[in-house]
């Protein structure tokens, strides 16, 4: 069976915090890894899909952890929570490979099923390249990869939208990547 190798925001470790929220109480890595842990891996757990999670030595070797646990038919996904000056900034956004059919499909099922879940603006797909930010994962590993950025954390009404609703942003991507795999 295909399985989903899941890579942790800036790591999951103490080293990158990521993105703060507005009144810098929430750090992105730490919230994203009570995400995955306590609310993604479950659901994928309950779908019966196999997973391996990644935790970044450094991001310079992110592409390497993946293709290294890559299978033939598996898929690599990463949230994270996206920033801005302009704390209006709103919405979902998923960056693919630039020319990869799988990853867009991927991207399409999995953003749709997080906007339509928070009900927040769609910020749409967006195809990167290796140089481009978030590139090194999407773009330059051998697995079908999506890196979501499921919202705004410096946005305060993003945050009251979406933080009620982690269970069933968790389900709703699982079930999407369940969409893509019957394909």
């Amino acid at each position: 069976m295909a399985k989903v190798i899941v890579c942790y925001a800036h790591g999951g470790t103490t080293g990158d915090p990521g993105c703060l929220s507005a009144d810098k109480k929430i750090k992105e890595r730490d919230y994203i890894k009570a995400f995955i842990d306590g609310v993604f891996l479950p659901a994928l757990t309950k779908k019966g899909r196999e997973y391996k999670t990644i935790q970044q030595q450094t991001w310079y070797t992110i592409d390497k952890q993946v293709n290294a646990e890559y299978k033939p038919g598996d898929i690599c996904i990463s949230f994270h929570l996206n920033a801005s000056d302009n704390n209006e900034a709103t919405g979902t956004e998923t960056l693919f490979s630039k020319g990869s059919k799988n990853g867009s499909k991927l991207a399409i099922l999995v953003n749709d099923a997080v906007v339509k879940t928070i009900g927040i603006k769609n910020r749409g797909i967006k195809e990167i390249t290796r140089e481009d930010r978030g590139g090194r994962l999407v773009a330059g590993t051998t697995p079908p990869a999506v890196l979501t950025e499921l919202f705004f954390l410096t946005n305060t009404n993003d945050y009251k939208l979406a933080n009620p609703k982690l269970s069933e942003i968790g389900t709703a991507v699982a079930e999407a990547i369940e969409k893509y795999f019957a394909k």
